[in-house]
């Protein structure tokens, strides 16, 4: 079960972009099907894994490697 669904961008901004700026708290994963996420906070994701379940793209709008990188697991169920 997953706490947050993305499908096309479905809150405003740009077409077909997410944009997750602040620290998230919720509980569950988060399931990207189509659109662009961009994550601009290492904890945006929350706790859950990021599942990858169609077209679709991942950005970061801050430097995620070193002591910055997403905390999540990503499974990518998508034929990427």
């Amino acid at each position: 079960s997953y706490s947050l669904r993305i499908n096309d961008g479905v809150w405003g901004g740009t077409a077909g972009i997410v944009a997750l700026n602040q620290a998230n708290t919720y509980t569950g994963g988060t399931q990207l099907a189509r659109g662009i996420l961009e994550v601009g906070n290492k904890d945006a994701l929350s706790s859950g894994d990021l599942t990858v379940v169609g077209a679709a793209s991942l950005r970061s709008s801050i430097d995620l490697s070193g002591p910055s990188s997403l905390p999540n697991n990503v499974i990518l169920n998508a034929n990427l």
